[in-house]
């Protein structure tokens, strides 16, 4: 029996390390909800589930008048005014603010400057 050759071995890639404060691991920690952080994390960086990746595959086949109409329904919307109530809410301890709720609400703010950033890119408008 011959020894094996470990020339031929596929290295691995070297392990990538990430400086966090404490704040910012708990904040990690608690949207894993118990998952592993490192899977947590390569998770929302390479997943269709992540917001900018979302954003990258929509900028597919839409037509300047699609866009247009999007992007005036998206002003039209009440998003704004809901998003304003929501932070009076908050403010005056009428919503119960909690960490999740926290992420989820900025998440949807990402979200919004991601489909808005997408609109104006594909109408070829320029932002303020």
């Amino acid at each position: 029996m011959s020894a094996p050759n470990l020339q031929n071995k596929p290295k691995k890639p070297a392990p990538f390390s990430l400086r966090l404060s404490e704040a910012e691991k708990a904040r990690l920690l608690r949207r894993a909800k118990g998952k592993p952080l490192g899977g947590y994390i390569k998770n929302q960086l390479f997943t269709l589930g992540n917001a900018k990746h979302r954003a990258d595959l929509s900028k597919a086949d839409l037509s300047k008048a699609d866009c247009a109409s999007v992007l005036g329904q998206l002003g039209q919307s009440d998003l704004a005014t809901s998003m304003a109530r929501i932070a009076k809410a908050a403010r005056i301890g009428a919503l119960p603010v909690t960490p999740e709720l926290i992420d989820k609400l900025h998440m949807a703010c990402a979200d919004i400057r991601i489909m808005r950033r997408i609109l104006v890119r594909a109408l070829g408008l320029r932002t303020k």
